[in-house]
This record gives C-alpha cells, structure tokens and sequence, in this order.
C-alpha cells in the first residue's frame, strides 16, 4: 500500500477515534475490578451523547474493533468484481488517496450498488454500530446518532471514499434501517440469554443467533481470548439495584440504579 495512503488512512482514524472522545467526554467509565461484573454510579452525559451513566469506555473500546473489521470489509470488498461492488479495480493503488479528496469534496450521489448491499448489507451494518452503543448503556437516540456516525464518518467519507463518492441513500438508510434493526436485535438477543442461550429450542441455533445479532461483541471476545487478557470490554450493561444492606441508605429515584456490565460468555 502506498504511504501517502496509509498516512491519510490513520490520519482520518485518529480524528474520528478523537472525535468520538470529545462527545462522549463527561459520560463516565466503569471500574474493571470485577472481571465477571463491573458496576458504577451513573454520571453525567456529554454535549452529543446524552445517556447518563453509559459506559464510554465499552463504546471506545468497541469501536476499535470496528474500525478494524471495516478496513478488512474494505480489502474483502475491493476483491469482489465491479459489477457487485462498483468500485473501479483499474486505478491504481497510488492514486487513491486523490480519489479520496475528489469523492469526499463533492456532494454525494444516488448510487447504483446491487440492491443486496443497499438495503440488507447497510441495514445490517446500521444495526451492528446500533448495537454497539446500545448494549454501551445509550439510548435509542444516542444510539442512532452513533450509528450515523459511523455509518457517515468511518464508511461513506472514510473508507468508501477511496473508491466511490459517498451515497445518497447509504447515509439515510444505513442508520434508519439500522434503528429499526438494531432495536430489534437488542431486544431479540436479551429474550435468547433469557431463554439460556436457546432459539427455536436449540442451543446451537441460540450460538449462531447470538453472533449475527451482534457480531462485534463476539469478534471482541475472540480477541480477548487469542491476546490472553482483557484488550476489549465486551457483555452488556444493564441498570441494577446495588448490593446494600441498608437498602433505606438509597434513594428510591432512577439515580439509586446502578449499571453493571454483564457477560454472556
């Protein structure tokens, strides 16, 4: 890969993942303690992110592994004939990073991709960033603003740009469809744990279920295992009453809640 183009690819990687700090500055982090339960008091929200007491750092932390599934989405993609993708495999690798600036600094366009990547490949994706911020403790509108993020940032002026002009209807429908997806899977996945990890009776199709809704807690998890130690925080935070044994000592408000990241794994 050309260097001028690995300079600008971690150039465009560094001001999101700042990005994204700067708006969630204020949200709070939890203790890593607990290896298996981690709970805090809730804190307050940022500028952007309004959820109070979700957990930034899961989001942060996640979010890196996204980065690195999408460069190789991107490199799987570039691979696939043009006629699927319609990306131009002729321009040289030298010469995308001018590509780049051309795409990104005109106004998008209404693409002509394959129906399967616009409306069931995108969804999904919106759905997967969804995900990310919502089992992170946010709400369905810090959420979607997460994904639109992600979807608008990282995808369609980040690593598309390289070989396309962002889409007009990749950056509305991806984190819509995506709200509407990703809602679903939120709740569709607590109903299979509650279920013990069964669907449709099986725990196996339970297994396959659980990673297609959220893939990138999964991904994070088999990180964690092959690096020998905790490199990405994974599980789902939910609101908990603490453990007391005064239990007049709290208040009976929302604020008396706890969050606790828990894991299935």
């Amino acid at each position: 890969m050309d260097e001028k183009q690995i300079k600008i690819e971690r150039i465009f990687i560094f001001v999101l993942i700042v990005f994204m700090g700067t708006a969630l500055k204020g949200t709070g982090t939890l203790s890593h303690a607990d290896p298996k339960e981690k709970k805090r008091q809730g804190s307050q929200a940022g500028w952007l992110f309004t959820t109070e007491g979700a957990d930034r750092d899961r989001l942060l932390s996640q979010t890196r592994v996204i980065v690195g599934m999408g460069v190789v989405s991107a490199g799987v993609l570039y691979t696939m004939p043009e006629s699927v993708t319609g990306w131009d495999r002729s321009v040289p690798v030298s010469q995308r990073p001018g590509d780049w600036w051309n795409n990104v600094s005109r106004p998008p366009v209404w693409d002509n991709d394959h129906w399967f990547f616009n409306y069931v490949g995108h969804p999904y994706c919106g759905g997967v960033y969804y995900q990310v911020a919502r089992k992170s403790g946010y709400s369905q509108r810090d959420s979607v603003v997460y994904s639109a993020l992600m979807s608008t940032f990282f995808w369609e002026y980040g690593l598309e740009a390289f070989a396309e002009r962002p889409s007009i209807q990749d950056l509305i429908i991806t984190p819509l469809a995506g709200w509407v997806y990703g809602e679903w899977a939120f709740r569709r996945e607590k109903k299979i744990l509650d279920n013990e990890g069964r669907f449709m009776g099986s725990r196996g199709l339970g297994s396959v279920m659980l990673f297609v809704l959220d893939p990138i807690d999964h991904i994070g998890h088999w990180i964690n295992l092959l690096v020998g130690r905790e490199w990405i925080l994974t599980g789902s935070v939910a609101a908990v009453r603490p453990d007391v044994k005064d239990k007049n000592s709290y208040r009976s408000d929302s604020r008396a809640w706890m969050l606790a990241l828990q894991r299935p794994f």
